[in-house]
């Protein structure tokens, strides 16, 4: 247990760490303390920290930011190209260009903030965010609250934040097949494998309990069956 627990933690996964930063709450600090703690409870606690793993997650975010700039900036330059082909006259072209150029100006000063900042930079230099005590904080709704100051970082928010992330190998989570056979039933015939697989689904849907029912609680409902081999 212990192995398979540095497996997944000795180093903090990169989407767990960007999701850290990403929280206003956090950002960098919160990231350093966890990879501090978690490093320490490995190897002591005079061993310092992690600081490759810091500076990987640090380079993916500074990427992934500057591929999120490109395609907003694109998407941008295409909404403009759009409108200008689509004008007929050439009043209405020039209206559309002057259009594109506030919106390209726009973006640029929200990215430069005005002090040779771009827009991640300004984010991670502010205060975090203090809480009230209580775990009522939205932080998807603070962060569609700041699309205007950072419309890039929030598009990477949403994306970062929204979906929950598992460390666990697909195959593990939907494979059964360790669950019917383990290191003390593993000469059980297909035919008895497939019907313990069906039994047990089935129960669980006559129950109506498939996604709530610890496994353990099925286990011995099936031990008559696999004794019948």
């Amino acid at each position: 247990m212990e192995a398979k627990f540095q497996k997944y933690w000795e180093k903090i996964p990169i989407i767990f760490g960007l999701a850290t930063i990403m929280d206003p709450r956090f950002k960098i600090s919160g990231l350093q303390i966890l990879v501090e703690y978690i490093y320490q409870c490995f190897n002591g606690p005079d061993s310092g920290t992690d600081y490759e793993n810091i500076a990987q997650i640090n380079s993916v975010l500074q990427a992934m930011f500057e591929e999120y700039r490109f395609q907003r900036e694109n998407t941008q330059r295409q909404s403009g190209e759009a409108d200008t082909s689509s004008s007929q006259q050439p009043r209405e072209k020039s209206v559309s260009g002057w259009k594109q150029f506030k919106v390209r100006l726009s973006t640029l000063n929200r990215s430069l903030g005005g002090s040779g900042t771009s827009e991640l930079q300004r984010y991670l230099q502010e205060p975090n965010v203090e809480e009230d005590g209580e775990w009522t904080f939205d932080v998807l709704a603070w962060w569609k609250g700041q699309e205007n100051r950072f419309p890039v970082l929030s598009a990477m928010a949403r994306d970062l934040l929204t979906v929950p992330a598992s460390q666990v190998a697909s195959e593990s989570a939907f494979s059964t097949g360790n669950r019917v056979l383990d290191d003390y039933r593993s000469r059980l015939h297909p035919d008895v494998v497939e019907q313990c697989v069906c039994l047990r689904d089935w129960y669980k849907a006559q129950q109506r309990t498939q996604t709530i029912l610890a496994e353990e609680a099925l286990g011995d409902q099936f031990d008559d069956v696999v004794n019948l081999n």
